[in-house]
């Protein structure tokens, strides 16, 4: 009974910051297994092995003269602390907004503590870090339109008061709950990003980047000793911008062979947005060597 009161409990929480009314975009990626520190702090540290090193990169957009960049780069390990196996790394996020040169630059420290109950894994996990944005001004604006030539000078004034940087803090935390029954390892993931709601502007007002949740959830079925299924969701939300994915993976478990591959796994899932239409379709082939 205390379990059942536990599970609901968690999804009671998840709906009700999912729902949560927020306001403006962020960073993301598609492919939000392959980079697990932008994805859930709590993620730190929780992976086979003993340290992670992952990359994932993106561009958009490459018809226009500019394509929109970004980039993640994530290193974590374990660390033993009074018994208990704690994960700590670090996250760098990189982006930049085509020809507006809106750069975005974060480096995180990433820390993650397990907790277990009642046969319960759950993973707190905590971000804090620094951000640097900057903007590149060599751009033209509607107060250099040029009603004589009927075309914009970048010669003219362009009456704005704005600053070519800004430097803020900013706070992530996550938390993740999983539990083996029988062949089913369900895991639910909850992410709330901008937590301190930091003052983002280039100019003198009072702007601030609001808050962002996140929810994963999914569930690995063992459908025997080498084939496993691993089928999830996620949604994203802040202010009028909304993510969500669906998809999963199937990966097979291979014996002992001379290219020393643990296993092979493929997959995909297709991106939408709460009220918009089927955008993309996203694909993943992969495989795991050694350890």
């Amino acid at each position: 009974m205390k379990n059942t009161s536990i599970i609901i409990y968690i999804l009671l929480l998840l709906g009700v910051f999912s729902s949560t009314q927020i306001r403006a975009q962020d960073v993301h990626f598609s492919q939000i297994q392959a980079s697990p520190l932008t994805l859930n702090s709590a993620n730190t540290g929780d992976f086979v092995g003993e340290w992670r090193l992952a990359n994932i990169y993106r561009s958009q957009w490459a018809s226009i003269s500019t394509p929109f960049i970004s980039d993640g780069f994530s290193y974590d390990r374990q660390f033993n602390l009074k018994g208990k196996t704690i994960g700590g790394g670090l996250l760098f996020v990189h982006d930049q907004a085509g020809d507006a040169r809106i750069m975005v630059n974060k480096l995180f420290a990433s820390v993650a503590y397990p907790l277990n109950f009642l046969k319960n894994d759950f993973r707190v996990g905590l971000q804090l870090g620094v951000a640097y944005n900057t903007l590149n001004q060599d751009l033209t604006f509607p107060n250099q339109f040029n009603q004589a030539t009927g075309a914009f000078d970048a010669s003219l004034p362009n009456e704005e008061a704005l600053d070519d940087s800004a430097i803020y803090l900013d706070a992530n935390v996550g938390l993740t709950w999983q539990r083996k029954i029988k062949r089913i390892t369900p895991k639910i993931g909850l992410a709330i990003y901008h937590l301190n709601v930091p003052k983002v502007s280039y100019n003198n007002t009072s702007e601030r980047l609001p808050i962002r949740s996140m929810v994963n959830v999914g569930f690995k079925w063992d459908v025997n000793d080498q084939i496993y299924v691993y089928p999830d969701l996620y949604m994203t939300f802040h202010a009028k911008a909304s993510e969500f994915l669906m998809g999963g993976q199937v990966g097979y478990l291979l014996g002992e062979n001379s290219f020393g591959m643990e296993s092979i796994y493929a997959g995909g899932s297709v991106r939408n947005g709460v009220s918009r239409n089927t955008d993309a379709a996203i694909f993943t082939v992969g495989a795991k060597f050694n350890d």
